[in-house]
């Protein structure tokens, strides 16, 4: 029998290992997936702000996060993409199932910071080197 909540959960390990999540990240997950990125997220000590269209995404997402004891490291707002400020200095990441374009993406990341799509493969994007694929 597949196990697929393990996959999904290497796979999300690999996209926050991509845009280097750890202590004191500054992430923005767009799209909430219902909370295990977030969750995730919290556990290697970032600083999560997960925006969703969806109330019912939103209020699973909020129910696992304080579950999960990482109520204090992840803020879930229903929200969309147009209404999001730029935390000083930016966000060190940025995640999400489709990016925005590269001008909202400069916005909102800090000048080094770094922003992968969980879909098709994970397209990148870093704000200090726009084309690379680090």
């Amino acid at each position: 029998m597949l196990d697929f909540s393990a996959a999904r959960r290497r796979r999300i390990d690999r996209l926050l290992d991509a845009v280097g999540v750890g202590p004191g990240t500054r992430l923005l997950e767009l799209g909430s997936d219902g909370g295990e990125l977030a969750i995730r997220a919290a556990r290697r000590g970032a600083i999560v702000h997960s925006v969703t269209s969806s109330a019912v995404l939103r209020a699973a997402a909020v129910r696992k996060v304080v579950a999960a004891g990482v109520a204090g490291r992840v803020h879930v707002r229903l929200s969309d993409l147009r209404s999001i400020r730029r935390p000083l200095g930016g966000f060190d990441a940025i995640v999400g199932a489709v990016l925005p374009s590269a001008g909202t993406l400069a916005r909102l990341l800090a000048s080094d910071g770094r922003a992968r799509s969980a879909a098709w493969g994970g397209m990148p994007y870093s704000s200090a080197h726009p084309a690379d694929d680090r």
